[in-house]
């Protein structure tokens, strides 16, 4: 006599944990994949044309969250203010290593040109959407 497997325990036990395994794997927590991008990592002021004003980019990420703010007045107190774009929430490298996301929610990603590495001097950059980052001590 032939035994056959219940469709309920085919779904429960083969299917459902393959689909969430492939879901999970589409992204990784940016701190788990490469260390390196652990920081706070600043682009360098520069005129913005279009905003007729001084403006930068900067990033942190710390172990499990990050924080980035696009093209921003470099003339604040001590933080960047009046960002084009600001993401925060979990920093997340997508399946290819080709963009960072920050924010679950977010459907706003970053193309990485470069990730981290240290020139010869042994400062720490990037390049993220064709800016060049450059990690703080």
């Amino acid at each position: 006599m032939k035994r056959h497997i219940p469709f309920s325990f085919l779904i429960a036990f083969v299917i459902a944990p393959a689909v969430f395994i492939g879901i999970g794997a589409c992204n990784k927590k940016a701190a788990k994949y490469n260390p390196d991008f652990v920081g706070t990592w600043y682009t360098e002021a520069a005129y913005d044309s279009t905003y007729e004003d001084i403006r930068r980019s900067e990033l942190i990420i710390e172990k499990r969250d990050g924080l980035y703010n696009y093209r921003c007045q470099d003339t604040c107190d001590t933080h960047l203010c009046d960002c084009v774009v600001q993401q925060t929430g979990r920093a997340l490298v997508s399946f290819n290593k080709d963009k960072l996301k920050i924010g679950s929610n977010s459907s706003y990603t970053i193309r990485i040109d470069k990730e981290p590495y240290q020139d010869s001097a042994g400062n720490w950059m990037m390049q993220l959407d064709g800016l060049t980052f450059y990690k703080q001590p």
